[in-house]
């Protein structure tokens, strides 16, 4: 993602003005709940990720949803079982960002 684009900082102006505004409004009424900065953080964060490449939002996204099972089995899971998940969720996303990262200088 190039900061100096200017595509960036208008998709970030024009999403960001507008959730501010509603967020400043709300605080205003006692109507503003701690998890919908969370919620609107995260949209905002998903909307310009996905702006900047399309292709890396989806294996983003498909890291996240693998992440979120993972964690949840792991969760379900007790003693050595758990410490297994764990690594080689561990592994699996090194290995992904390896990939990403090294792809380039290794060619």
């Amino acid at each position: 993602m190039n900061y100096s684009d200017f595509s960036f900082w208008w998709i970030l102006i024009l999403f960001s003005v507008p959730f501010f505004t509603v967020r400043y409004i709300a605080q205003s009424a006692n109507l503003w709940r701690g998890v919908f900065d969370s919620i609107g953080l995260l949209a905002l964060s998903f909307l310009l990720f996905f702006h900047a490449s399309r292709s890396s939002f989806i294996i983003f996204l498909g890291e996240l949803i693998f992440n979120y099972l993972m964690v949840q089995w792991m969760l379900r899971s007790q003693g050595w079982k758990a410490k297994a998940i764990a690594t080689v969720v561990i592994i699996i996303n090194v290995s992904i960002l390896a990939y990403f990262k090294l792809l380039n200088f290794l060619r």
